[in-house]
């Protein structure tokens, strides 16, 4: 009987632990004054947990982000990164509605031959905290296309894409 009363004590223990306090949270209708300014990295342990790297995947924690508010909605988005030797800015509206946590840009067409062209992207989570601290998680990447012609039909497909990923804060 004492067994059965100590192990319901330790359940009840247990059950009326607080859940541990999530820091940060999703950004829904952040503003280009929100996300303007320098981005190092967060150092926050498990950011790139389900990351692997490959040849076509780079873990960046030595990103370096500047976000720059231009005229009207727009902001260039300039990423750079020793360790994947890239540095890239992308401008445009960073977000499509006001509802939205994410941040998505891209750029033009660069043509490689009149089959083939790239362009970059990027996609990324818009978070902040309590103390007002804003932290981007996400990607740039540089996506391969070929355009195949099968029985007079064009057809524009993905060859293979070059990832970036960051986690930065602001």
């Amino acid at each position: 009987m004492k067994k059965i009363a100590l192990v319901l004590l330790v359940l009840a223990c247990v059950s009326c632990e607080k859940p541990a306090e999530k820091r940060w949270e999703k950004f829904y209708g952040y503003t280009n004054a929100d996300i303007t300014g320098q981005y190092t990295n967060s150092y926050i342990s498990d950011a790139f947990e389900d990351i692997s790297e490959s040849g076509y995947c780079t873990i960046c924690d030595d990103a370096d982000i500047n976000i720059i508010a231009n005229q009207g909605n727009t902001v260039s988005f300039c990423f750079k990164s020793v360790k994947g030797n890239l540095e890239k800015t992308l401008t445009g509206v960073p977000t499509l509605n006001n509802d939205d946590y994410l941040m998505q840009l891209y750029s033009s067409k660069t043509f490689l031959s009149s089959l083939k062209f790239y362009s970059f992207k990027l996609f990324s989570r818009v978070y902040h905290d309590k103390d007002q601290m804003v932290r981007l998680h996400g990607y740039v990447s540089k996506d391969f296309y070929v355009i195949e012609n099968n029985n007079g039909f064009s057809d524009t497909i993905i060859d293979y894409s070059d990832v970036y990923y960051f986690d930065v804060i602001k």
